[in-house]
């Protein structure tokens, strides 16, 4: 049976021509996840962002690390949400390490 799981080894290296492939591959040690490092992946539509983002989430689950993906808009609706209604959080934690509340 074939499964659909993304994971570095699917993903196209001939596209994009100028991505950094040693420093990609880099990231799959998940040594910013000890350094409590975040990774933000950028670029134009069509690139493989989320499918990198998917893959290092798969890396990290099979390590027996909890994931959680989040796109930006996720994140910025989620941190105007809780600056408009504090006592109204989207869900337990979600911006506990993504946002520092004052």
């Amino acid at each position: 049976m074939k499964t659909n799981t993304i994971t570095l080894d699917s993903f196209r290296w001939d596209w994009p021509k100028k991505i950094n492939r040693l420093e990609i591959q880099d990231l799959f040690r998940l040594q910013f996840i000890e350094d409590h490092a975040n990774v933000i992946l950028l670029g134009t539509v069509g690139l493989g962002k989320t499918h990198l983002a998917t893959a290092l989430g798969y890396a990290a689950c099979q390590q027996g690390i909890n994931v959680l993906f989040a796109n930006a808009i996720d994140v910025v609706n989620a941190w105007r949400m809780t600056s408009l209604f504090p006592r109204a959080s989207p869900s337990p934690g979600f911006l506990s390490s993504i946002v520092s509340h004052q």
